[in-house]
């Protein structure tokens, strides 16, 4: 393998824009090969994961999450056997009785920008875990 192949097997994929949540007005089919997800409290994400299992984490609207959640990156790249991947979801956390809690996330959040410049920035917050959710497919 050369240095331009091996150059390109760790590149992570190109940014897709994530969906956003919409009314479905009754339309939507069902059935296999058909895949939904529910509006969730959280933040909306794609989650770009190269061969190698470099993972970066984008919002909705271009911010790079990967600092913010490492504990997301490098997760799937076991299931994923070495291949490239672009997952459209959304961060979350769960309080202490299974709900997915918005305003933990943001508290998280706010947390990480304020100590991001300070030499505590590469600290985990791992007293609020964060799941990254995706679709589900539904029918047979």
């Amino acid at each position: 393998m050369g240095p331009a192949r091996s150059a390109a097997r760790g590149r992570v994929p190109e940014w897709v824009e994530p969906m956003l949540a919409s009314s479905d007005k009754g339309t939507l089919r069902t059935g296999p090969g058909w895949l939904y997800e529910y509006k969730l409290d959280g933040y909306r994400a794609c989650m770009a994961i190269a061969p190698d299992g470099t993972t970066v984490l984008t919002s909705r609207n271009g911010i790079d999450f990967t600092a913010e959640f490492t504990e997301l990156t490098g997760v799937l790249a076991p299931v994923l056997g070495g291949q490239a991947a672009v997952l459209d979801g959304e961060i979350v956390v769960y309080n202490e009785h299974g709900q997915i809690e918005f305003g933990a996330l943001q508290q998280r959040r706010g947390r990480y920008q304020t100590h991001r410049s300070s030499p505590r920035r590469e600290q985990p917050f791992t007293d609020v875990p964060v799941r990254f959710l995706t679709g589900r497919r539904t029918g047979s």
